[in-house]
């Protein structure tokens, strides 16, 4: 595997744990432990201003990118699926057409 492949795999895999509710509730939480420790209310905010904002945006703007990427693959190749299957129904429907007009 790649260095490329390795930094995509984990873009996406950090995109799609960070899109889940279990991922906000514990953003929630973290953020409720000062109201709780007020000796915790540095260390968190230090967490949630230089990991989260300045590390953790711009993985999952990342990883966002392959996952549009894979996306747009698959769509394309559905896309030339259908215009195959197109052109045979378009074949099919002028052969059963030419067999009408000879019966």
């Amino acid at each position: 595997m790649s260095i490329v492949e390795l930094n995509e795999r984990i873009a996406a895999g950090a995109t799609k744990a960070v899109g889940t509710m279990w991922c906000v509730y514990g953003f929630a939480f973290m953020t409720a432990v000062p109201f709780f420790v007020p000796s915790l209310d540095q260390p968190i905010q230090y967490v949630s201003s230089a990991f989260l904002q300045l590390i953790f945006l711009p993985l999952i703007m990342v990883g966002q990118a392959v996952l549009g990427k894979a996306g747009e693959s698959r769509a394309q190749q559905d896309h030339e699926i259908l215009l195959a299957q197109f052109e045979e129904l378009k074949q099919m429907h002028k052969e059963l057409s030419e067999a009408v007009r000879k019966a």
